[in-house]
């Protein structure tokens, strides 16, 4: 499997939905990249001026649908699309738009939302996952190598 692709429908219109229920202050153009390397769900870019020239988006989106596959539940996708979303700030004065890294693992209005508890299982899920994930992919090779 090559690292990038493109997403799947399902994944597009999930994705379309939870940025429908966020008040962004301005319309955002997302491009959306299947990522096999992330080492997480999901990850948020602002795309260089350049680019947004170039392809009319504001924001790349890079997203591991093994990850989201394996996760599976909606609330718990929903909760960690939302937190990385979330990083997004727009100054409506500039126009600028731009990618906030926030003190904590994520933001208050998450937390608010959804409740301390629920983030942090999600985020041990979503870590805890990749982790299987490694794991069986290194076993594949480990066992592919020995057979070879």
């Amino acid at each position: 499997m090559e690292r990038y692709y493109e997403v799947s429908d399902e994944t597009r219109k999930f994705f379309n939905g939870v940025v429908s229920e966020l008040a962004f202050p301005m319309k955002m153009n997302f491009k959306l990249i299947g990522d096999a390397k992330l080492k997480k769900l999901i990850k948020v870019s602002k795309v260089s001026p350049i680019y947004k020239f170039i392809t009319d988006q504001d924001i790349v989106v890079y997203l591991n649908e093994d990850i989201l596959d394996a996760i599976g539940e909606e609330k718990d996708l929903r909760l960690l699309f939302t937190e990385e979303l979330n990083n997004i700030s727009v100054n409506l004065e500039k126009g600028v738009i731009k990618i906030s890294k926030f003190n904590m693992s994520t933001s208050t209005s998450v937390i608010d939302k959804f409740g301390l508890d629920e983030v942090k299982r999600v985020k041990d899920l979503e870590r805890l996952t990749f982790e299987q994930q490694s794991d069986m992919k290194e076993d594949e090779k480990v066992m592919s190598d020995f057979l070879a």
